[in-house]
């Protein structure tokens, strides 16, 4: 899990502000289920 987290970082840098906010919720829910 912890290994997947610097992707996701990276991802969201070359994502619009907007695409942050809904990639970090889809990573927050998929982590409390």
């Amino acid at each position: 899990m912890t290994e997947g987290i610097p992707a996701h970082f990276e991802v969201i840098r070359s994502l619009p502000h907007g695409h942050v906010m809904a990639i970090l919720e889809t990573i927050m829910v998929s982590g409390l289920f």
